[in-house]
């Protein structure tokens, strides 16, 4: 079994499509999957997809940097309630909501909005520990200021909720070593196969195996051999097989390493939320 931490389900086209996605991925023996949040369209259709398949597919809902110029001027206690009523929505159609996010910063695309990303990925680093569930983060060309970032929210209190995973994870050595001192898990993506990506095979290598997770981040990035060619989570088999490779173990090894990973990070804590006293 192998377990997709990463999917934008609402990237990978109309129902239909996507419903034939999952069945490949089931066939493919990509038995359970994380779909990610990260906007109202995706927060909503990631429950949508889940409520579907609840055994299989499992939803995270929070706002991503792409996000935070338009929610500059809205409350921390407006965007906590937002995400609240995600969950109320998802509890109403039997479907629990394992993270909070996707969200970060991406200064390589965005410096610009540098100060908002900030302030809404700090806000939802403050929800996650709230409703005791693991944060998705993003980050590319900000790694100091998350950093940061972290560092803050693991000195200030209820440090033994603070948890997550840095998810397609393309950051140095250093930086991935802190990031796991912190706490937070590692995801390797499909570009670990990729030709020239072999900074990115060798920090596979130092990632500790009870912190390692794997994803597609569909419809993105799909793998050698697939590119050019959007991506989806039947194609995680490949990103295995090239971890296995790297490290020297077999892809059924591999499998229930990060499978138990991502079960233990995302699914062992995650009952229904007290909606009442969350706060």
């Amino acid at each position: 079994m192998l377990f997709d931490s990463h999917v934008h389900f609402d990237g990978l086209g109309e129902l239909p499509a996507v419903h034939d996605s999952i069945h490949r991925a089931m066939k493919a023996g990509v038995k359970k999957m994380l779909a990610v949040g990260g906007g109202n369209k995706a927060n909503t259709f990631a429950v949508e997809i889940a409520s579907h398949y609840p055994e299989n597919i499992f939803p995270s809902a929070g706002f991503d940097r792409e996000e935070a110029v338009q929610l500059e001027e809205v409350s921390s206690d407006r965007l906590k309630q937002c995400i609240l009523e995600i969950i109320e929505n998802s509890q109403r159609k039997a479907v629990r909501v394992v993270a909070i996010g996707e969200t970060g910063l991406d200064f390589y695309y965005s410096p610009d909005t540098a100060r908002a990303q900030m302030r809404l990925f700090e806000v939802q680093l403050e929800i996650a520990k709230d409703l005791n569930l693991p944060v998705i983060i993003h980050c590319r060309d900000a790694e100091k200021e998350v950093l940061q970032i972290l560092r803050k929210h693991a000195s200030s209190g209820k440090s033994d909720k603070l948890r997550g995973v840095l998810h397609c994870c393309t950051g140095t050595v250093d930086f991935v070593r802190e990031v796991i001192e912190i706490g937070y898990h590692i995801g390797s993506s499909d570009i670990i196969t990729f030709k020239n990506a072999d900074n990115l095979r060798q920090l596979a290598l130092e990632i500790p195996e009870d912190k390692i997770l794997i994803e597609t981040d569909s419809p993105y990035l799909a793998p050698e051999p697939r590119r050019g060619r959007p991506n989806e989570p039947s194609f995680l088999v490949h990103v295995a097989q090239k971890l296995a490779e790297l490290r020297g173990e077999s892809l059924e090894r591999i499998a229930e390493i990060t499978s138990c990973n991502a079960e233990k990070l995302f699914l062992k804590n995650s009952t229904n939320i007290d909606l009442q006293n969350s706060f």
